[in-house]
């Protein structure tokens, strides 16, 4: 049976495989791996993770699983399980191993900002801004994370906080269609219909065929009697 230093030498190897694309190479090697020592944790997890890749997702999740059965708190498979399971709907379990990922990982922004999505989702809103307000703590500058809070702000019919967060990120992004629509939709559901068309003319300017801010303009035309 190889040592630890030879069996991380062959997994560093298959993991370049699989970083490269090279899945059934690097499945080839981590399964040799596993002849050598079937409880070696890191081989079944990256197994699992590339056959998640193929499109096996239930083979790849159950290798993920056993992964986590050897080590309870592996960081990296708890994320990756999470993100396999919220990719094919399952969300509560996903929502568990994300919390777990953050229970031996606080800062992981990732999780932070998957769970957040999945709360979101869920219509679970305080709970994602908490998630999406961690992010922005250490990111006070990121127009995606702004983005976020200022979505999940609007939701929770927070509306003056998400204005302000939105209108920070259309200043840092301002190339940003997508995000000026979701300013324009914001103010245009507490009345503000001057500043809600400027918002959708200016998404409009950048992306003529947007369909949403499109339709947004016109309703607001109409609110404004015009």
């Amino acid at each position: 049976m190889p040592n630890t230093s030879e069996l991380e030498a062959l997994l560093t190897q298959a993991t370049r495989a699989h970083q490269a694309g090279r899945l059934v190479e690097a499945q080839s090697s981590y399964e040799a791996l596993l002849k050598a020592e079937p409880a070696y944790h890191p081989a079944l997890h990256f197994l699992g993770l590339s056959y998640f890749q193929q499109g096996q997702a239930d083979r790849g999740i159950d290798l993920i699983r056993r992964a986590l059965a050897l080590k309870p708190d592996y960081i990296e498979a708890h994320y990756n399980l999470a993100a396999a399971l919220q990719a094919v709907g399952r969300l509560d379990e996903a929502v568990a191993h994300y919390e777990q990922t953050l229970t031996f990982d606080p800062g992981n922004i990732g999780a932070h900002n998957n769970l957040g999505a999945i709360l979101l989702q869920c219509a679970r809103f305080e709970e994602a801004i908490a998630h999406f307000e961690r992010i922005l703590a250490s990111n006070p500058e990121s127009p995606h994370v702004l983005s976020n809070l200022g979505f999940a702000l609007r939701e929770a019919k927070r509306y003056d906080d998400a204005i302000r967060y939105l209108t920070k990120a259309s200043l840092l992004d301002p190339a940003n269609a997508d995000l000026l629509c979701n300013l324009g939709l914001t103010l245009q559901e507490i009345g503000r219909h001057e500043e809600a068309l400027a918002a959708f003319d200016r998404a409009l300017a950048i992306k003529p065929n947007h369909v949403e801010a499109g339709r947004a303009r016109a309703a607001t035309l109409t609110a404004l009697g015009r």
